[in-house]
């Protein structure tokens, strides 16, 4: 064998230990390649320090990007089960009881498919990542080093193409990018070849027998979740999806049953045990935090004492000294001709809170509150409708404030948290395991794509939740070339915040919410920019309230203390206004 036929496995798996071992035998190979040294062999012997300094960057960059992966599709399999799982509490459609009864029950077939579907799917890619963590023959080693390469080239034309002039950081964001959806092929293509070619042998007969009846439950459900869906009124593709959804599910535990693995430890089939038990527990741990952390209103939570028409109101904000020692910052801001300040829309917000939303009562409770000032509101529009808001109107500033109602049922909280499901799996399942850390456009990305299930079980539509409002003001307030001269502003509490926000962005309107959650990550789904919610949203958060945990907040964000020990003091409009009156030194006719 000549020196042009030098093996690179030759030289790269001579380690200390097997030159020194007595069963070592030299290859001819690279015994003629030391007794001719040249400049061949300074190439090779650079080669192999490269090599040697690559391959536990490589190791270390795929493994944590197979298990940042990993948590992104347990996240992604938390969201749809969620999805699935609010549609069954919250369904759309008529009211027809009999339909949506049978319709619920559909929904439960598909989440146990779902169940089903990511039992299996999470097991193939632990194996998978088993298999990058202890797999260390050459083979490997230069795979390993390879997919580094080509992530590193890969992630170059991907920073160059997104931002002609990055840096250091641009790059390296790059990077994670490529590396999560390197993972993502790794993942996917391991799986398949795991179920196509690694599982032969026929699974034991007791997994048979428990799998068989419920792969004909799921073929019976083909059938039945299409004329389910069509009687509520889905969309055709919702309709479409509930056919091949348990179809496909059937098949592939037909599969299972008889390609499953068996293995001399005792372990009989594909599914672990313990990946099951592990995301069942995380699904109703999630389930159980989403329905008992509800800040569920009372009387102390949303309402007021009664009002002192007696009581003096000023909007003089003091001498400078004073208002050094203000304990907000946006105790100074204020909204529209009238100078309204932080207290008073944390009032009109409270407003919309009352049993009896009526004209009347609406118009006594912010025209008594205002009396000192000489600011006259007219009640225009209260809807109970879908959205629970009322607007009203001052005719010589010409205002307009539209106050929307928060959620005071499980219903109408399983509804709203409809929007933020996907950042909230996500969330979860990133405090559980902290290497999900991506970057921003990534996450917002993610939770666009991880939306599909919303959009296809409501006509595509993403307003679905406050399309009544968008369509009132759009049709009512919204004609800027005709009127330039009103002002309007949006306000809410809690998830209704939440909504007004998202609403103010689409619509380019001012905005202040008030313990509300964030919306920084779900711009994408939504459809505004980041520069539209930086601009016209202003959020006041309270300290220890759980709801504001939910998503990043934008805009300006400014936060209060809160002297109650639970979440729910800390959550309510009430407290919040005494918060924000007492630190801001505000006169006002309610007694905190």
């Amino acid at each position: 064998m000549g020196i042009n036929h030098l093996q690179v496995e030759d030289i790269l798996v001579l380690t200390e230990e097997e030159e020194t071992s007595p069963l070592f035998v030299r290859p001819r190979s690279v015994q003629r390649f030391e007794i001719f040294p040249g400049r061949i062999g300074i190439q090779w012997k650079v080669l192999r320090v490269v090599f040697s300094a690559l391959y536990p960057v490589a190791h270390a960059t795929i493994v944590v990007s197979l298990i940042s992966f990993f948590v992104t599709a347990f996240s992604f399999a938390i969201n749809c089960a969620l999805e699935i799982t609010f549609e069954m509490i919250s369904p759309l459609g008529d009211d027809d009881v009999t339909d949506q009864t049978f319709y619920t029950f559909c929904m439960f077939v598909l989440l146990c498919c779902t169940l089903f579907l990511v039992c299996l799917v999470c097991s193939l890619f632990w194996e998978i990542i088993k298999v990058t963590v202890v797999k260390r023959t050459l083979k490997f080693r230069v795979a390993k080093v390879t997919i580094l390469m080509i992530i590193l080239l890969i992630a170059s034309i991907y920073a160059g193409c997104a931002k002609p002039n990055y840096g250091v950081l641009g790059f390296l964001e790059s990077c994670v990018v490529v590396s999560w959806f390197a993972a993502f092929v790794l993942a996917v293509l391991g799986s398949i070849g795991l179920l196509a070619f690694c599982y032969r042998e026929q699974s034991h007969e007791l997994y048979a027998v428990a799998l068989l009846p419920m792969c004909a439950a799921f073929l019976l459900f083909s059938i039945l979740s299409p004329v389910s869906f069509t009687l509520v009124g889905a969309s055709k593709a919702a309709v479409c999806f509930s056919f091949f959804y348990p179809f496909s599910t059937a098949c592939l535990t037909l599969y299972v049953c008889f390609r499953g693995c068996r293995r001399p430890n005792g372990e009989y089939f594909i599914i672990k045990k313990r990946f099951a038990f592990l995301f069942v527990i995380a699904y109703i741990g999630v389930i159980v935090l989403t329905l008992t952390s509800r800040p569920h209103s009372d009387g102390k939570d949303s309402c007021f004492p009664s009002l002192n028409n007696h009581t003096r109101m000023s909007n003089d904000f003091g001498s400078k000294a004073e208002r050094s020692s203000l304990r907000y910052p946006i105790c100074g801001n204020t909204w529209t001709p009238l100078r309204l300040n932080i207290a008073d829309i944390a009032y009109l917000s409270s407003v919309a809170y009352q049993d009896n939303l009526t004209k009347k009562d609406v118009n006594q409770s912010v025209n008594t509150y205002f009396s000192n000032r000489g600011i006259q509101w007219n009640v225009t529009y209260i809807s109970q409708k879908n959205l629970t808001f009322y607007h009203v109107f001052e005719a010589t500033e010409r205002v307009h404030v539209i106050s929307i109602r928060g959620s005071q049922s499980t219903g109408d909280w399983i509804k709203s948290l409809k929007l933020w499901s996907e950042i909230i799996s996500y969330q979860i399942t990133a405090v559980a395991l902290p290497v999900q850390t991506l970057p921003l456009s990534f996450v917002t990305s993610f939770v666009t794509a991880a939306s599909f299930l919303e959009r296809l079980m409501h006509h595509n539509r993403e307003d679905f939740a406050f399309s009544s409002l968008e369509s009132y003001l759009s049709k009512r307030l919204i004609n800027r070339t005709v009127d330039r001269d009103i002002s309007i502003i949006l306000t809410g509490h809690s998830l209704s915040g939440g909504l007004a926000k998202i609403l103010g962005s689409r619509l380019k309107i001012p905005v202040v919410s008030f313990s509300s959650p964030g919306e920084l990550h779900i711009h994408g789904k939504m459809g505004f920019t980041l520069d539209e919610l930086q601009r016209y949203t202003t959020s006041v958060v309270s300290r220890n309230d759980v709801v504001t945990w939910i998503d990043r907040h934008g805009g300006l964000v400014q936060y209060i203390g809160c002297s109650a020990q639970r979440n729910v003091p800390c959550h309510s409009i009430v407290n919040i206004y005494c918060e924000l009156k007492e630190g801001c030194g505000f006169d006002s006719p309610i007694k905190c």
